[in-house]
């Protein structure tokens, strides 16, 4: 008999909906699930209240088993298309704006300055491979752009969600003018360009 407040193991959420067409977040937010319950089955004394944790060897092999399946729809599921026509992969991933600060400039991305920097927030353009990178609370969008006009329009799509690009610097003139400072940069110069 299971126990009221655990969900049953045995039903899991069905593959595609009734349309019969796989939704491939959703794919990508059960496998995140699902790793997650699988993570914490080592320490599974400790997180009997947990929901999807497996607590028998039975359990785990089920969880195994549905994973292998949701890692294979992924592969085969349709690409998901933003409103401008470039395609959208999502992932999730723990931890902070840090990590990508150091990894992603070795891969050709330079950050986009926004108001909203912060430890949970950041955005990142490529401009030789067309792609930005956003990483918003652990969601991580990276979004690939086929032609160059494309990421024109996804950095004025960018542009409309956060402002042009942030000054590090303002200086009040002696007749009473701001002037910003941008770090000058050629994903800020493309940015300024359009």
């Amino acid at each position: 008999m299971s126990h009221p407040q655990r969900p049953s193991l045995n039903r899991f959420k069905p593959l595609c909906s009734r349309t019969g067409r796989a939704n491939r977040p959703a794919i990508q937010s059960m496998i995140d699930q699902l790793s997650d319950g699988l993570s914490l089955y080592p320490k599974r004394a400790h997180y009997k209240w947990h929901p999807g944790v497996p607590q028998s060897r039975k359990d785990l092999a089920r969880i195994r088993q549905r994973l292998r399946h949701l890692k294979r729809a992924l592969k085969t599921a349709p690409l998901e298309v933003n409103q401008r026509g470039n395609r959208v992969d999502r992932t999730f991933r723990n931890t902070g704006t840090d990590e990508f600060a150091r990894t992603l400039p070795a891969q050709g991305f330079e950050q986009y300055p926004t108001s909203q920097d912060a430890a949970w927030f950041g955005v990142w353009l490529n401009i030789a491979d067309r792609k930005v990178f956003t990483f918003a609370e652990g969601d991580c969008i990276m979004v690939s752009c086929p032609t160059q006009t494309d990421l024109i329009a996804e950095i004025e799509y960018l542009k409309s969600c956060y402002g042009p690009p942030s000054a590090f610097m303002w200086a009040l003139d002696q007749d009473g003018t701001v002037t910003r400072y941008i770090e000058s940069t050629p994903a800020v110069e493309l940015v300024e360009a359009v």
